[in-house]
């Protein structure tokens, strides 16, 4: 699949669709696939502008395969808080252009989410560990939302994976995975953000 055809150029990019031309970018110069890209390559990947600067390759970047990427999310709700991004712009689950997308768009995107469920695993101390996952491509700010309000270009198909840590499970008549998404967001350091991410991935945090 080739990405960043004509049709998907926006005027004004999103945020999303900046950091997936980082990773096409990367990925060209490296001649790998984008399963095979790691975290040590991006790293110390160099763009050719400081674009590198405020992104998430240093710090949060966790893996990507040809049509999403994982990265942490630096507004995070609670330790491990993950966002699984489309490498190609959509708006979000509604999108109609998504109804076009054959098997491996679905595939690639159920192996992504699994495999980074299963890392953050990690992070719960559970016996049960439990990931909660949710989609909400939406904006929040004034700014954000007059240009909404224009065009839905600017909102991007994206999913929010949380960890539910064993300490926060609570008993009923209280329900954990709505008030955790609701927890208003922290924001992480980058230092923290890849001692997180070490945790995640393990003792080959710097081979994969």
């Amino acid at each position: 699949m080739k990405h960043g055809k004509k049709q998907n150029i926006r005027k004004k990019p999103c945020l999303f669709c900046n950091w997936a031309e980082d990773l096409r970018e990367a990925q060209k110069f490296l001649g790998k696939n984008a399963g095979e890209i790691t975290v040590k390559d991006m790293a110390k990947f160099r763009f050719q502008t400081d674009r590198d600067k405020n992104r998430p390759w240093k710090s949060q970047f966790i893996k990507a395969n040809e049509y999403f990427f994982a990265v942490l999310s630096q507004e995070s709700k609670i330790v491990g808080h993950t966002l699984i991004i489309s490498r190609d712009h959509f708006s979000d689950i509604t999108d109609p252009k998504l109804i076009s997308q054959g098997n491996q768009f679905r595939i690639a995107f159920f192996d992504i989410m699994t495999e980074m469920a299963g890392k953050l695993t990690r992070l719960t101390n559970d016996p049960i560990p439990k990931v909660y996952a949710m989609s909400v491509c939406e904006h929040w700010s004034k700014k954000e939302l007059e240009a909404a309000g224009k065009s839905y270009d600017t909102e991007h198909l994206h999913f929010h994976l949380l960890p539910r840590i064993n300490a926060m499970r609570t008993p009923y008549p209280y329900y954990l995975p709505e008030s955790m998404f609701v927890r208003c967001d922290v924001s992480q350091a980058k230092d923290d953000l890849a001692r997180t991410r070490e945790r995640i991935m393990g003792a080959c945090s710097t081979k994969t």
